[in-house]
């Protein structure tokens, strides 16, 4: 009879054994998984941002070399006045993104100001580059 119940003993304690690996797979699995999608996410939001910048650095340069010349070179004063805005502008402009901010809002200040000298001076110079941001 003690044979027996070591017999069942070790059976249940095979199935308990089968059920607490396939609950530690499960959660090895679990983890892992999710360690992985966090760096996933983390990358592929890096790289993203990365672009996002270098486009609207770009679009920003542009607007401040344009505006640098105008100031240079132009002999209308309210454009020029409006061109040195536009530079005061870019000179100010957050270089870090907080959370509470609105990048775009920042962005569109620019963008309105540079139009707004460009039509003082009576010129066309829009960046090819001006797109809306999103995200």
């Amino acid at each position: 009879m003690a044979t027996d119940h070591e017999e069942e003993k070790d059976i249940n304690e095979i199935f308990d054994s089968i059920v607490m690996l396939e609950q530690k797979v499960a959660s090895d699995g679990y983890r892992e998984g999710y360690e992985k999608g966090q760096q996933d996410g983390t990358e592929e939001g890096y790289r993203l941002g990365h672009q996002h910048g270098m486009i609207l650095g770009t679009e920003l340069g542009f607007y401040r070399g344009i505006a640098i010349s105008m100031v240079k070179t132009s002999t209308e004063s309210k454009g020029v006045d409006a061109m040195k805005n536009v530079i005061d502008l870019l000179d100010n402009f957050p270089v870090v993104v907080t959370k509470d901010m609105d990048i775009n809002e920042e962005v569109n200040k620019v963008r309105s100001a540079y139009r707004k000298a460009c039509s003082l001076l009576k010129m066309d110079f829009m960046s090819p580059l001006s797109t809306s941001l999103t995200f």
